[in-house]
């Protein structure tokens, strides 16, 4: 119950869940992933479907989990998002890696930049 209160979805807890719209799914998605508080989180595109609310809930869970060491890796094409809690940052162009390395202040303030530096011309 704890982590359907913390993802919004206490409401829904007797609900079915072919019933929910695809940002519920989401949400409980995040919750099913925090459940048994695993030292890594693999999370592809976490922030699909979330509303601006749902993502700063989201986010704060993360950011929850990195003060508390754990390890969070993500793969996600929002990257405004992503930058804000990375420490490192890898960038994928036609599958092949085009940059990896540290997340700078500057990546965080404007993630265009890894795109206009290290993605395609």
């Amino acid at each position: 119950m704890e982590w359907l209160a913390r993802t919004g979805l206490e409401r829904v807890r007797d609900g079915l869940v072919r019933e929910f719209s695809r940002g519920m799914r989401q949400r409980l998605a995040v919750a099913r992933a925090f459940l048994h508080d695993p030292a890594v989180l693999l999370m592809d595109e976490p922030f699909t479907a979330l509303d601006d609310r749902a993502i700063a809930v989201l986010q704060s869970l993360l950011r929850e989990a990195l003060a508390r060491g754990k390890t969070i890796i993500m793969s996600t094409h929002q990257l405004r998002e992503a930058l804000e809690l990375a420490s490192d940052v890898a960038l994928l162009v036609r599958g092949r890696v085009a940059f990896h390395g540290p997340c700078t202040p500057e990546m965080a303030a404007d993630p265009g930049l890894v795109y206009a530096r290290y993605g395609e011309a």
